[in-house]
């Protein structure tokens, strides 16, 4: 018994620190906006169209225009209302209208991809930015 519990301590240590030292998906996702930014010069009006990753984007206070979406029809209306934005979607809202109106893969582009432990992080551990393509 002394074993498995010297065995387990161990191994919750090793996680413990990479949990530690890896930082979430939807962060390296608000870091790479934010990045967006920070060029200088750059006449950046992004929006970002996301589902629940909007909550962990208002909590870093990031910089760029982000809302959440639910429904296809209100983002076609939303982005025609505003044609000088570079609209983004992370993948799972290109999922989400996917089922509402079909498929959408050849009306975006690959923009971003973040990674985090599926352990620490199991529904975003994967995000894709996409661009939409006008």
């Amino acid at each position: 018994a002394a074993s498995i519990i010297v065995l387990q301590t161990v191994q919750g240590s090793t996680l413990l620190k990479r949990q530690s030292e890896e930082q979430p998906a939807v962060y390296q996702l608000a870091a790479a906006l934010d990045g967006m930014q920070s060029h200088p010069g750059t006449k950046n009006r992004a929006v970002v169209y996301t589902w629940e990753e909007s909550r962990v984007l208002d909590y870093l206070h990031t910089g760029v225009s982000h809302r959440q979406i639910l429904t296809y029809s209100y983002f076609l209306a939303d982005v025609k209302a505003n044609p000088e934005a570079e609209i983004l979607l992370t993948d799972h809202v290109l999922s989400g209208f996917e089922a509402q109106a079909g498929p959408l893969r050849d009306k975006v582009r690959l923009a971003a991809s973040f990674h985090s432990e599926a352990l620490f992080d199991p529904v975003y551990h994967d995000i894709q930015l996409y661009e939409w393509i006008r």
